[in-house]
């Protein structure tokens, strides 16, 4: 394990480059503008968040179980190879496009604050945990994903939520989209819901009987039933 954190480093490349067995990275917080993991192919944790990567190759490192590399200027980044990813937070890039479909053990992924159109989520059976808010979404299919219980996609341009499949749905923030219509009668463990600045003009909750915090009703005129 290698921490260097909370620095004004730019590069870390020549002391990790001698470093064949390191399984845990923490970079974070620094000005890195490089980062090359070559030759850190046991890699298993890399937080690298708060700083200055513009690229990040991480096609090597194929035991990435959780990277952290949010709150960089990331253009692309490609995880095609990283298949026993299981958690992902890479929000606040520059993010456009975002391929998970090769990450099928992902739990969590957290990709919000990027002008991404599209997140095709299909193959993540396994996720539990989704934070796409503030991108630039249009569509949003969570069929297969079954395991979901938490969603925050506020902040986009929904015009449709199906939500049928997330039975284990427990927090739901989905304002500021152009829902017109929201059916929550199977998501009967939600505990926590916002979904304010939408199309709404009824809101039927008679199934949600476990709901902790209606959160926010702001700026909705709507029936509640």
């Amino acid at each position: 394990e290698l921490n260097c954190i909370y620095g004004n480093l730019i590069s870390i490349d020549e002391l990790i480059r001698h470093m064949p067995n390191l399984k845990k990275l923490m970079c974070f917080k620094n000005t890195l503008i490089e980062l090359d993991l070559s030759n850190n192919i046991k890699l298993e944790v890399l937080n690298c968040r708060n700083s200055q990567l513009a690229s990040l190759d991480v096609s090597k490192n194929i035991k990435l179980t959780h990277l952290y590399c949010y709150e960089n200027l990331l253009t692309n980044l490609d995880i095609s190879k990283n298949i026993e990813l299981v958690c992902l937070e890479c929000h606040t890039n520059q993010l456009t496009n975002l391929d998970v479909s090769n990450n099928v053990e992902l739990k969590e992924l957290e990709c919000s604050i990027n002008p991404s159109t599209n997140l095709d989520v299909s193959k993540n059976i396994k996720l539990e945990v989704l934070y796409c808010y503030a991108n630039q979404l249009s569509i949003l299919d969570l069929s297969n994903n079954v395991e979901l219980k938490t969603l925050m996609c506020f902040g986009n341009q929904l015009t449709n939520l199906d939500l049928s499949n997330n039975v284990k749905l427990d927090i739901l923030f989905c304002s500021g989209n152009q829902l017109t219509n929201l059916d929550l009668s199977k998501n009967v463990e939600l505990g926590g819901l916002t979904c304010s600045q939408n199309q709404l003009s009824n809101l039927d909750l008679t199934n949600n009987v476990g709901l902790g915090s209606l959160i926010d009703f702001e700026n909705m005129s709507i029936l509640l039933i």
